[in-house]
């Protein structure tokens, strides 16, 4: 009696010590987080738009909605320039102008948690950020902005309900950029991450 006894007291204790460092384990691969750069670009051409935002035409021929308050300054300081003939549109200037991440972990409930960021060179005018998360289901959007922002970084987190499985965020790239405050246009590269959505 006692032969079998021990063995399941020892199984017990290995499966309990199994149970505890399951859940640690599967909360460090959890901690992965995609850093990219942002380029910067300047704007060649714009056109007012409804809703406080205006599209600028960038110098790679990429759209992106920029704040009105810079569609109106670019209209004052730089079109005039650009139609005399005394400046021309730089194509990608060398360097970076700042970074952009995204992290995806599975929470349960079949959801995820979202955590986005950018962090640039210089003040902002505004941005307009937005992730995109595919799944089995299709692809959904969550989309932020702001028309005068001022800081040169911003965060937020998001909870994704799917329908359960693989699941990718994006940051969806060329349309998340940021205006800074010399009208440059700082874009982001799209990071992404994968989870098993439960």
């Amino acid at each position: 009696m006692k032969w079998w006894s021990m063995p399941a007291a020892c199984a017990a204790v290995v499966s309990a010590a199994a149970a505890v460092a399951a859940p640690a384990a599967a909360a460090q691969e959890q901690r992965i987080s995609v850093t990219v750069p942002m380029t910067r670009h300047q704007i060649v051409s714009a056109e007012s738009g409804a809703g406080g935002s205006a599209r600028a035409v960038l110098d790679n021929g990429q759209v992106v909605a920029i704040p009105q308050q810079a569609y109106q300054r670019w209209t004052r300081e730089v079109k005039p320039a650009l139609d005399a003939g005394r400046m021309s549109p730089q194509e990608t200037l060398p360097g970076n102008c700042g970074t952009s991440s995204l992290t995806f972990v599975p929470v349960g409930g079949k959801q995820g948690r979202m955590a986005t960021s950018w962090v640039v060179d210089l003040p902002t005018i505004g941005f307009d950020w937005k992730v995109d998360f595919t799944d089995d289901f299709g692809v959904s959007t969550q989309t932020w902005g702001e028309p005068f922002h001022g800081a040169s970084s911003w965060a937020t987190s998001f909870v994704f309900t799917g329908g359960g499985g693989p699941t990718r965020a994006q940051v969806r790239s060329p349309y998340s950029s940021v205006t800074l405050i010399d009208l440059a246009v700082c874009v982001s590269a799209g990071p992404s991450e994968s989870a098993i959505i439960v």
